[in-house]
């Protein structure tokens, strides 16, 4: 099995994705300034669910807990 490829540890590739900056700019004291990947993602998804929600059927809670679920999905995706 020598010519099997080790399965790359996809969690900790979301976790260190999703925590890097959009737009790396200079690393200060406070850490990178701006949102991460993952809250932009989750921001956009949450704000497509409560735009698209006319009747209002989806809490506000329940907006932002799918979008991050979402966000989370995506980058485990994008990190295979």
């Amino acid at each position: 099995m020598s010519g099997e490829k080790k399965a790359k540890p996809v969690v900790n590739l979301v976790r260190l994705n999703g925590t890097m900056p959009i737009s790396p700019q200079a690393y200060d004291a406070f850490g990178y300034p701006g949102l991460t990947k993952r809250e932009l993602i989750a921001a956009m998804l949450t704000q497509g669910l409560m735009s698209s929600d006319a009747e209002g059927n989806l809490t506000k809670d329940a907006c932002v807990k799918i979008g991050v679920e979402h966000a989370d999905a995506l980058l485990l995706e994008l990190a295979r």
